[in-house]
Parts: C-alpha cells; structure tokens; sequence
C-alpha cells in the first residue's frame, strides 16, 4: 500500500522544491560557512539542472550578504572545482550574461573529485581552557 500524502507539499498545498548539497561539498576544508549558502542559493535557481543562471544581486538577497561577499564565495567555488562559470550573453534563460554550471551535477562526470586534497576543518574545543 502506498502513502497518500505527498512529503514535498505545504500545509497550503504548493509543492516545496529541495536541493541536495554533496557531503564532499559540504566537508571541503577550502570552503568557508558562506561558500554553502552560496551553493544554496546556486540551487535554488538550478532547481534539477547542472546549470543555473543568476545575478550576483540575486544570490546577495537570498545570501542576505554583500555583492563582494558573493564574488569572493564564487571565486572560491571555482578554483575548488565545484562550479565553472561561463559567459553566454546569448544563452536562452540567462539572466545575467552567464551561466554557472554545477560540476558535480554534470552530465559528462558522476561528482568528479574537487582539485586538491580534502582535509577535515580543525577542530577547536568547545570550552577553551
């Protein structure tokens, strides 16, 4: 038997849409806390494409950040390989002059390893002493 209720719908019935980050994204020691809620807003756009298409301004509102804030955290992103960004003033659905595709989500690869070694954040104690 199967369930009739439908987890991804609101008290209001409007269908809610989810974006999953990879643990390797979330665990990369090159990243910082603002990097994931860049990603965040990246996927809100992607919905379940390797691609989306936003303003800087856009991520900066649902970031609530600063558009520097925004260009540091994509530079980031970059250069560990989790995004690439490319300029297609053309492209059908681009917003802002560019599309950012997410590597991992990439027809051609099956989450390709992020350039660089991975290593855990350091841990620090809770209470210092």
């Amino acid at each position: 038997m199967t369930s009739q209720v439908d987890s991804t719908r609101t008290a209001t019935g409007v269908k809610e849409h989810f974006s999953a980050v990879p643990n390797r994204l979330q665990d990369d020691a090159r990243l910082k806390p603002r990097d994931l809620m860049t990603i965040a807003g990246i996927l809100r756009y992607a919905r379940s494409k390797h691609w989306a298409s936003m303003s800087n301004r856009a991520l900066c509102t649902h970031g609530r950040c600063e558009e520097r804030t925004i260009q540091y955290s994509l530079d980031r992103l970059e250069r560990s390989g989790w995004i690439r960004r490319v300029a297609c003033p053309d492209a059908p659905g681009s917003r802002s002059g560019r599309l950012i595709y997410l590597t991992w989500r990439s027809p051609d690869a099956d989450c390709p390893p992020p350039r660089g070694p991975l290593h855990p954040p350091p841990c620090y104690p809770l209470h210092p002493n």
